[in-house]
């Protein structure tokens, strides 16, 4: 048990000779639309737990003030989101930080596209949830009734993850053509 001990406090900070891996040199490693998809994942990880219809009442028909509550993401449309992040950040996951220990097989488009259709799959999460409760969206007397912080914040992650695979996918395109002969 002792010697466990010592190989694992030995190996070297970048995580070799213990079968780990170094977040921050992976992170350095990224390109800028990664970054970008990878913050805008992380954006929406954390949207998901915020309130996406803010609930409140005011007034002396609420009891002793004011009360609020909401509903958070994983309600109606906003599962689509998730399924959304879910694909963006396994394919960025597969790719970036598993590379050389998971194989991906073919897959049937670039991966900046896949992105781009991520990204998508999460705005249209966004917009299906709108629609399922945009009839209950009120502001009268003292209820009201909104789009909460965390809806705001998962529809601007979306166009992150779209953003970021049109980086990737412009960034593919700057290879100067094969001159014709």
């Amino acid at each position: 048990m002792s010697q466990h001990l010592t190989d694992s406090t030995t190996a070297s900070p970048s995580g070799e000779g213990r079968g780990g891996f170094d977040l921050t040199a992976v992170l350095g490693e990224l390109s800028t639309g990664e970054r970008v998809i990878a913050g805008g994942s992380l954006l929406l990880l954390v949207a998901m737990f915020l309130n996406w219809i803010s609930v409140s009442c005011s007034g002396s028909i609420c009891g002793m003030g004011s009360m609020g509550g909401g509903a958070g993401g994983l309600h109606g449309g906003g599962w689509l989101t998730f399924l959304g992040l879910l694909g963006a950040a396994g394919l960025l996951v597969g790719r970036r930080l598993l590379a050389g220990r998971v194989t991906l097989p073919a897959l049937p488009a670039a991966d900046a596209v896949l992105y781009m259709a991520a990204g998508g799959v999460e705005v249209a999460g966004c917009l299906v949830f709108w629609l399922e409760y945009h009839g209950a969206l009120v502001s009268d007397g003292p209820f009201s009734v909104g789009l909460g912080v965390g809806w705001f914040l998962a529809g601007a992650a979306g166009l992150a993850t779209v953003a970021g695979g049109y980086l990737l996918h412009s960034r593919t395109e700057t290879t100067p053509p094969a001159p014709v002969a």
